[in-house]
């Protein structure tokens, strides 16, 4: 009983994030340019979340100090993205793409610094890697490529992010 009382909740939240998903999808196709600022904002505060988890995570973890530098390095670069993310987001809306690609690149020579740092220490050294080499190439593909249809930005950075889950997945 207690199971199908769990499943009809399950349901409910599920039905719950289908009609706010159909709400944010009507509301990009009457407002598209207002939606795309609002999506820069919340990356921006996503962005800033993630590195002030990084950054306190980075000071409370026991570790080594070159560990500690590179995890907070990372949360430095975040929150630098973020911040301008935040602060800034319709002058950010025109190069958005540019500035996802720097802190992709950036994240991604981090990665690298750091898969080189535990390539003694971890066997798992090598996923590190590959992720860092796939940012790096992702990066310089918005940098090269900036500019587009909203749809192959998006298009872009999903990939980007489905290629991280599954290598991470696989590893």
């Amino acid at each position: 009983m207690k199971q199908y009382k769990f499943r009809i909740s399950l349901h409910l939240m599920i039905f719950i994030a289908g009609l706010i998903l159909v709400m944010v999808g009507i509301y990009s196709i009457l407002e598209p340019w207002q939606s795309f600022g609002y999506f820069v904002k919340y990356t921006g505060v996503t962005l800033f979340l993630s590195s002030t988890i990084l950054l306190v995570y980075s000071f409370m973890s026991p570790g080594d100090i070159w560990e500690k530098g590179l995890m907070i390095s990372e949360g430095l670069v975040d929150l630098c993205f973020a911040t301008l993310l935040i602060f800034n987001p319709f002058l950010t809306v025109i190069i958005y793409p540019l500035i996802i690609g720097c802190w992709i690149f950036c994240r991604g020579i981090l990665k690298i610094i750091l898969a080189v740092y535990l390539s003694k220490r971890m066997s798992h050294w090598k996923s590190i890697l590959t992720v860092a080499i796939i940012s790096l190439v992702f990066g310089l593909i918005f940098m090269i490529y900036p500019y587009g249809r909203i749809r192959e930005v998006g298009l872009r950075i999903s990939i980007f992010a489905g290629s991280c889950v599954i290598l991470k997945r696989l590893t």
